[in-house]
């Protein structure tokens, strides 16, 4: 009965330490969000709803990223790994050649247009920050 009741006790503590660390309070700030975008800055070649100053009109138009990836990830012509939109955009991000959109605001999209050196400027907290904001556009906001 003692192992039952330890066990219990256990298994609530480690439900509540992993719950407390998707808490709300956890995500990122709007200021969060635009300071790594303007790290990298993406704003120069992309609309990215909520950064100021992002209407870059050499890139892909990020405004319903959420959107376009599960688009390109249900068409025939992906030529990528990624098998969901999460993955998309990371991919996205640190191997951009892996899929060339034809989206581009001048026509088809170009092989290296959007520099690969995206891992060495950005923390993997980072990469999380933009792949979560960008998969969940459009949004209400």
């Amino acid at each position: 009965m003692l192992n039952k009741n330890i066990s219990m006790i256990l298994g609530v503590f480690l439900f509540g330490f992993l719950f407390s660390s998707c808490a709300p309070g956890d995500a990122p700030s709007q200021e969060e969000i635009v300071s790594t975008f303007q790290k990298g800055g993406c704003s120069a070649c992309h609309v990215i709803p909520g950064v100021p100053g992002a209407v870059g009109t050499i890139g892909p138009d990020l405004s319903k990223m959420g959107e376009t990836a599960d688009i390109h990830l249900k068409s025939g012509e992906y030529t990528g790994s990624a098998d969901s939109v999460e993955a998309f955009i990371k991919e996205s991000i640190l191997t951009p050649d892996a899929f060339i959109p034809q989206e581009c605001p001048g026509g088809h999209c170009q092989p290296g247009q959007m520099p690969s050196t995206m891992g060495d400027i950005f923390s993997p907290k980072e990469i999380d920050i933009l792949v979560n904001y960008l998969a969940n556009l459009p949004s209400d906001e």
